[in-house]
């Protein structure tokens, strides 16, 4: 994903007041926007619904994010992540949470969801849930 694509569409969020809904409003434009990226890319496999694939499609996402932010063990932020506690949902914290977003879902092999709109929305869903909030729970909630 192009980091100028991001910037700008992170931009057009900012103006348009994305960043103050409430995480359940952003987890509901994650979904929409996955199955947007899925639908494009031809990703969701034919015997099950676009629907429940991108639910269980982001919660394979949010898995994967969950587990290298957060130390499970401690039910509490990873140390090498520590500094995004102080940013909130910030441009610095989004870019931050995006890029490690885009790479657990390269790893998933699930590059053609690797969209501005789904990284962006995911991003600010973790951020304004709270990491530690999101640590503490286990991964994939």
């Amino acid at each position: 994903m192009d980091d100028k694509a991001l910037q700008a569409t992170l931009e057009q969020y900012v103006k348009l007041g994305r960043l103050d809904e409430a995480p359940d409003v952003i987890d509901a434009r994650l979904h929409a926007a996955v199955e947007a990226a899925a639908d494009s890319a031809r990703l969701h496999p034919q015997d099950m619904g676009l629907g429940d694939w991108a639910k269980e499609t982001i919660a394979k996402i949010k898995h994967a994010v969950h587990t290298e932010i957060c130390d499970e063990t401690k039910g509490k932020v990873n140390d090498k992540y520590l500094q995004l506690l102080d940013k909130g949902t910030s441009k610095d914290a989004i870019s931050w949470m995006s890029s490690i977003i885009t790479t657990s879902i390269v790893a998933l092999h699930l590059a053609p969801l690797a969209v501005s709109a789904v990284v962006l929305y995911l991003a600010i869903w973790i951020l304004k849930t709270g990491l530690n909030s999101w640590c503490s729970l286990p991964a994939g909630k």
